[in-house]
């Protein structure tokens, strides 16, 4: 099962009311940049991976994504394969 949210808030908000095995996060939220929207999720004890999407490819803003509490950080455009890839090696260590 997933769920799909549009907004950061509203993500922080489902990761604290279910049971989430792991969240896909993109960088460009509506309300909130993503990496802050990571590290409340991380200061509130969310401990499963969270796989950040983000547009932006510089070594910066991957060691931002990473530092902010990223699992794993996928620029696009990706490949689906490799991004469902991803997910299961983070299942898999998780």
């Amino acid at each position: 099962e997933s769920i799909a949210v549009d907004s950061g808030s509203k993500g922080v908000q489902a990761a604290k009311a279910g049971q989430i095995d792991l969240v896909i996060m993109d960088v460009g939220l509506p309300d909130v940049d993503g990496r802050e929207a990571v590290r409340i999720l991380r200061k509130n004890g969310f401990k499963a991976p969270i796989i950040m999407l983000t547009g932006h490819n510089t070594d910066s803003d991957t060691i931002l994504g990473l530092e902010s509490g990223a699992n794993d950080y996928v620029t696009k455009p990706f490949r689906f394969a490799v991004l469902l890839a991803r997910i299961r090696a983070q299942l898999r260590q998780h």
